[in-house]
C-alpha cells in the first residue's frame, strides 16, 4: 500500500515579509479571534510562512505583544501628545509608575 503524496503548502517567497506586516497580521488575528488565539503557529498560518520565519522579525511573543501595544498607542488620536517616557505616560493617565 502506498502512502498518499502530500501536496506541499504554499509559502510566501523568502524575504517577502516585514516586521510591520507581521505586527499587522498579529493585530488582525487578535482583533478577529481574541488575544488568546494569537499564537505563533496561528500567525504563521495567516502569513503563509514557517513559525521560525516570524522570529526573524520579532524576538519573542512578548516582543510581538509589545509591538502591537506600541502600534495601538501610535494610532491613538489624542487631544495632547503623549509624554516621551513610560513613567510620564502613566502619570498623565493617573496611574502610579512601578
Amino acid at each position: 500500500m502506498q502512502d498518499p503524496v502530500k501536496t506541499p503548502r504554499k509559502r510566501r517567497p523568502r524575504g517577502s515579509l516585514t516586521r510591520e506586516q507581521v505586527v499587522e497580521a498579529a493585530l488582525a488575528l487578535a482583533d478577529e479571534e481574541g488575544l488568546e488565539a494569537l499564537t505563533m503557529p496561528m500567525l504563521a498560518r495567516r502569513l503563509k510562512c514557517g513559525v521560525m520565519t516570524i522570529y526573524g522579525y520579532v524576538n519573542s511573543k512578548e516582543d510581538l505583544l509589545d509591538a502591537i501595544a506600541q502600534r495601538g498607542l501610535r494610532d491613538l488620536r489624542l487631544s495632547h501628545p503623549l509624554p516621551a517616557n513610560a513613567a510620564a505616560i502613566l502619570r498623565a493617565w493617573g496611574r502610579p509608575s512601578v
